[in-house]
């Protein structure tokens, strides 16, 4: 019998920082938290958005001007050499996958937060 899978919500808990802890959104609830269309290029402040993504996959997205960001909980983390993805064997990303967003304003460390798991 396989080993207990925490949720993504656990998964949150664990590794973001107590201020960027809040329910889990999707990412159309993400960017209308932070007051953005939820587009392939949003715009804030007058100027498109700043989008990261990983394999063709966004996972996070800020504004340069105002530091609204969108981020999803399940990225991946990097280091000078290395990428750290998420381990499917202990995190459960088959049950409200979609719900994996957090919404702010400023920049978090949101990088290497993985270290924590």
């Amino acid at each position: 019998m396989g080993e207990h899978k925490i949720s993504i919500r656990e998964y949150a808990e664990k590794v973001l920082p107590i201020e960027w802890r809040m329910p889990l959104m999707t990412v159309q609830e993400a960017c209308s938290r932070v007051g953005w269309e939820f587009d392939d290029k949003p715009n804030c402040c007058g100027a498109p958005v700043h989008i990261d993504s990983f394999f063709g996959d966004a996972y996070q997205a800020y504004c340069e001007t105002c530091g609204r960001f969108i981020h999803d909980v399940l990225a991946p983390s990097f280091g000078n050499s290395w990428v750290n993805v998420i381990d499917t064997e202990k995190i459960d990303v088959e049950t409200g996958y979609e719900r994996r967003w957090i919404a702010g304003q400023k920049p978090c460390d949101v990088q290497g937060v993985r270290d924590a798991e």
